[in-house]
């Protein structure tokens, strides 16, 4: 027997990703370790089944009507099929931009190097890349219904707030995306005019309000609000700083890295892995000097087993151990990716750098500089390094190598989310994870944390001027946390916040157990 049916949503619009976003697809070559879906035509893609996947982890973390999301999606315990279609979506990609190949590591915590195994590369969609949404819903014909329009009105809610990621790397500055200009368009079944008008397509689309879905619930609707912190850092580098690029050019060995942000612009950019990843080894740092470890695993893999960093900021899949109040996996310490807010080039310019190459100049790279007009930009210095041979004293021979190195770049700030909801993270450890991230946040004031390429050569080093904080308001009720609000400046002092005592002792405490 066919289910009933009263009405039809159709939910359209566009998502835009506001940063990078990687959807990964089967291997169709040996240039890339991961590369992007694409389907039978060979087109970029977002498969429906990964929206929809998203949708539904978002829905089933933030609603406890368990009954509702069973109608909603679909049971196999009950053998119902779900009541929402969500279709693949084919990916546009701004102007003159294209998709891009990133590098990711994992550093060996003994030598400082890369670890044996662990260089991969992906490719990802630049940011400003967008996709069509279309989703379907298929209403039952009773007060569950208006239930089920008000998690919807939610779920659009949080896509035009930003607060919903896709894709792999959520937590390393991938996968945010926002949805742009919604629509809905209604057919009730029971209604013969509508019908006729669906039927001969002459149903109008209205622009859609979450709030207007939300409003028409019978039933109590309780959407549970996440307990994120998000931190904002005012920064500006002091001196050269920057992330290398995956590959060398031709005239210029060395060169940062660079992202799409609009149509046929690039811009310098700190990959959300890169800033986590200096973060990460500082915490690591902290833990261990606490807690007189000295001894490091050979076994890659089993350096990341720190106390309190471990489920802070993930660690590599296992099987979670009986009673531990460490969970393996995904963290719940997230950062953006970072731009430039000036550095910012066309991508003929930018290319006229990688190719730079003239067969009788002394100085290629600078007449390349010279046909980009980018000679006299303080962004892209042009500068040598060598190496020394330690017989002669003078330099090595084929050692001499060339940098493109930006100053004067003013930078986004840096943007870091911390989810201590109780679902995501020991509610135990909260108190001490929130002195870890203070402690973090006070060695980079102190310009003991630098960041990307070549940081024990004089780049890399970071001037913080403001460090403000907000908890994430979301759902029927505000949550407070104290750190709500508060915004520090130089002279950075953990010692002016209003609960800095009580956390001391929570740290104590913690430390002491684990001793």
């Amino acid at each position: 027997m066919a289910r009933s049916v009263s009405k039809r949503l159709t939910i359209s619009g566009i998502l835009r990703a506001i940063q990078p976003l990687h959807v990964g697809g089967m291997a169709d070559s040996v240039e890339t370790d991961m590369p992007l879906a694409k389907n039978g035509m060979g087109e970029l893609y977002i498969p429906g089944t990964s929206l929809a996947g998203v949708f539904r982890a978002w829905m089933e973390r933030f609603f406890s009507n368990v009954d509702v999301l069973e109608n909603f999606w679909g049971s196999q315990q009950h053998d119902s099929a779900s009541r929402i279609l969500v279709e693949d979506a084919k990916v546009f990609i701004p102007d003159k931009l294209s998709e891009e190949l990133w590098e990711n590591i994992s550093v060996d915590r003994r030598w400082g190097v890369t670890a044996e195994h662990q260089k991969f590369d992906y490719t990802v969609l630049p940011k400003g890349s967008t996709f069509p949404l279309c989703l379907y819903l298929e209403l039952p014909p009773i007060e569950l219904a208006n239930t089920m329009r008000a998690m919807l009105g939610h779920l659009v809610k949080a896509l035009q707030a930003g607060q919903i990621r896709l894709g792999a790397g959520t937590s390393r500055g991938l996968g945010q995306i926002i949805l742009d200009a919604p629509q809905l368009c209604e057919v009730d079944w029971h209604q013969k005019a509508s019908v006729l008008n669906y039927l001969s397509d002459k149903l109008e689309s209205r622009e859609l309000d979450g709030n207007t879905l939300i409003e028409k619930a019978v039933l109590p609707l309780v959407c549970r609000h996440p307990d994120i912190l998000h931190v904002t850092i005012d920064w500006a580098p002091i001196g050269p700083l920057m992330v290398k690029t995956t590959y060398d050019g031709i005239a210029v060995d060395t060169l940062p890295f660079v992202s799409g942000v609009a149509a046929d612009k690039v811009a310098l950019i700190l990959p959300g892995s890169s800033l986590k990843g200096a973060l990460r080894t500082q915490a690591e740092r902290i833990i261990r000097t606490v807690l007189n470890h000295r001894n490091l695993s050979r076994d890659w893999s089993a350096q990341l087993e720190v106390p309190l960093v471990e489920p802070l900021f993930g660690g590599a899949k296992k099987a979670a151990k009986k009673n531990s109040r460490y969970m393996p996996g995904r963290g719940c310490f997230s950062v953006n990716t970072c731009y430039a807010k000036n550095a910012v080039c066309s991508t003929q310019q930018w290319q006229e750098i990688e190719t730079a190459q003239s067969p009788g100049m002394i100085n290629s790279l600078y007449e390349s500089l010279n046909r980009a007009g980018l000679r006299d930009s303080p962004f892209f210095e042009q500068a040598y390094h060598l190496a020394v041979d330690r017989w002669t004293g003078g330099a090595a021979d084929g050692f001499l190598y060339s940098v493109i190195e930006p100053f004067d770049v003013q930078w986004e700030p840096i943007e870091i989310s911390l989810d201590l909801s109780e679902d995501r993270f020991p509610p135990e450890l909260q108190s001490p994870a929130l002195t870890l991230l203070l402690l973090l946040l006070h060695d980079m004031a102190d310009r003991r944390i630098a960041i990307g390429f070549g940081v024990n050569r004089g780049y890399g080093v970071v001037g913080v001027k403001n460090i403000s904080f907000e908890w994430e308001k979301v759902g029927n009720m505000a949550p407070y946390h104290w750190l709500d609000g508060i915004s520090l400046a130089p002279p950075f002092s953990l010692e002016q916040l209003p609960e800095i005592k009580s956390l001391q002792n929570d740290w104590l405490s913690f430390i002491s157990r684990l001793n």
